[in-house]
């Protein structure tokens, strides 16, 4: 009770998507630890002393979360695509990891050259934590570990030529939110405050730290292997296919996003929206999926949307939800807000469905049929 009374929230406070912006203890309340009588104070101020540790001290983070990095160790081939693996544990933080809306943690993966340089295109993150919108009205994400669970973090990407390491790395950024407070700040000036704006700054610039990070070498061969299975992201020209992706436009009516959102409106049928870009190998793949008879029934109590990454950046940035790959597949409604829950993945990456099966693609599109009025996020 001591700490619930600055950590936690109360009936009538701000909640957002059903919880409280703050809710740490009653986390703790409903963790395995407070049943075990360890208490908030045995972490926080060991021995009774005052030193408020938390997720600024990198030592305690690392000593109550774990990560592991899985990396097949095998020979493959230019245009193969590569998975890996990131676990994150959460076994000795009393409540979720992390518990506010401030912090962030960044699940980081990229290629490496021979001389150490990151490959163009094949950086993927993934972000632990709870976003909410500016006025606080929407949850955008909440993607933290509860105490006692993992979350892991896959990467795919086609090995390039080039292609000489894999590097992984998990990063803390405990002053996320101020981080982009003072920013704005001092965008707009700061007025006579500004100077001291400009050191708030650097002091949560400065808060950030590697919670743990791997580097692993790469066999790569020249022959070329399959493309289409994964997500992609831009590569060199070499790499990438030419033309519009053949998607059954004879018996599936495609729109473009404003067009699909006047008719969202005027129907109150839910967008399927599917990002996509004309080098992407796998979206080209995706002929098979819409080709369908049950895809194309499907598709009649939808909207169905493209967007093209390429032609509508700042659109394809705005649901850059866990990143810029492509393909990514959203349920939106006709205020452009995600339907939640859809698709039902956990992980990375979490709008990307693959091309080799129809299933998921027909559940996606039944239950966006069925949960139009859904919460939203």
């Amino acid at each position: 009770a001591f700490c619930s009374r600055c950590h936690q929230f109360r009936q009538g406070d701000r909640a957002v998507n059903g919880k409280f912006i703050e809710n740490t203890y009653q986390e703790w309340r409903d963790s395995p630890y407070a049943a075990q009588g360890v208490q908030c104070q045995d972490c926080h101020m060991p021995g009774r002393r005052h030193l408020w540790r938390g997720i600024h001290d990198a030592d305690m983070v690392r000593g109550a979360v774990s990560v592991t990095f899985a990396v097949p160790a095998r020979e493959y081939r230019q245009g193969e695509v590569l998975t890996a693996e990131v676990t994150l544990a959460n076994h000795g933080v009393g409540h979720y990891f992390p518990t506010y809306v401030t912090p962030r943690v960044v699940v980081r993966a990229y290629l490496l050259d021979a001389h150490g340089e990151r490959l163009e295109g094949t950086l993927q993150e993934a972000v632990i934590g709870r976003a909410l919108s500016r006025d606080l009205e929407e949850e955008r994400y909440d993607t933290r570990i509860a105490p006692g669970e993992s979350a892991t973090i896959t990467y795919r990407q086609p090995v390039p030529a080039g292609a000489a390491r894999i590097k992984m790395e998990v990063v803390v950024e405990p002053d996320y939110f101020y981080e982009r407070f003072f920013q704005s700040l001092t965008a707009r000036g700061g007025g006579k405050g500004r100077q001291l704006l400009l050191e708030a700054l650097e002091n949560t610039r400065r808060s950030a730290f590697v919670l743990s990070e791997k580097t692993q070498a790469l066999k790569v061969s020249a022959a070329h292997g399959q493309a289409g299975r994964g997500p992609s992201v831009p590569g060199p020209a070499a790499h990438r296919n030419s033309g519009r992706p053949a998607w059954n436009a004879a018996r599936i009516r495609w729109h473009d996003y404003e067009t699909g959102r006047a008719l969202a409106r005027a129907t109150g049928r839910p967008m399927l929206v599917v990002f996509y870009a004309d080098w992407c190998p796998t979206c080209h793949a995706y002929r098979y999926i819409f080709a369908g008879e049950e895809i194309v029934a499907a598709a009649r109590a939808l909207v169905m949307v493209r967007v093209n990454v390429d032609e509508e950046p700042a659109l394809a940035r705005r649901y850059a939800i866990d990143g810029e790959y492509v393909p990514r597949i959203f349920v939106v409604d006709s205020r452009g807000r995600i339907v939640k829950g859809l698709p039902e993945r956990r992980g990375y990456p979490r709008f990307f469905l693959p091309a080799e099966d129809r299933k998921p693609f027909l559940r996606l599109m039944e239950a966006a049929a069925r949960e139009a009025g859904a919460p939203r996020t």
